[in-house]
């Protein structure tokens, strides 16, 4: 990994460029729209086959700059230990996408509690950050039983086409006595 390090470096410094240019010229098309600098009927008609390639181009350059920005501060020893703290959330991905679409739909939507006009900006993020703690929380509680989170052992065992072992002891049992 350590050979690689500069390549991540660059891009880092490249992907921050291309999502700047490439994200920045649609908040400035954007902004001109809502000035009334231009409207839908005067925009020139190249304008959206010039803006679809560069809005990709930004969003490749920031996913880039995650990344590699990601991969970098992994060498770092403080740095691991924080986001190791992440790693259950992500061996449960599965399962903490579909809770959150599920969590999330109850809450803002009609059905639910109808929340979705309700929130300004800060308390919609806090809202994420709070269901997100949730279940950072719930991932190692769970991981610490299980060996995959719901989601993934459906996943895992309809691939394999049997059950899975699911529980931490359920795997070294069956190591056990396939070994006697």
């Amino acid at each position: 990994m350590p050979r690689h390090l500069r390549l991540f470096r660059q891009f880092l410094g490249w992907g921050l460029v291309a999502g700047v240019i490439g994200s920045g010229s649609g908040l400035v098309l954007q902004q001109l729209m809502l000035k009334k600098v231009f409207t839908p009927e005067t925009l020139p008609t190249w304008v959206p086959f010039v803006t679809a390639p560069l809005r990709n181009l930004g969003e490749l350059g920031f996913a880039a700059v995650y990344v590699s920005g990601i991969t970098l501060l992994f060498q770092r020893a403080t740095w691991q230990r924080f986001l190791g703290l992440l790693a259950p959330v992500g061996r449960m991905a599965l399962t903490n996408y579909l809770s959150q679409s599920v969590i999330s739909a109850l809450f803002f939507y009609g059905y639910g509690l109808g929340f979705i006009t309700k929130l300004g900006p800060a308390a919609c993020v806090a809202y994420c950050l709070t269901v997100f703690s949730v279940q950072v929380v719930w991932s190692h509680l769970w991981l610490s039983r299980f060996r995959f989170g719901p989601a993934e052992w459906v996943w895992r065992s309809l691939t394999y086409g049997k059950a899975q072992p699911m529980r931490r002891d359920d795997a070294s049992s069956q190591r056990t006595t396939a070994s006697a």
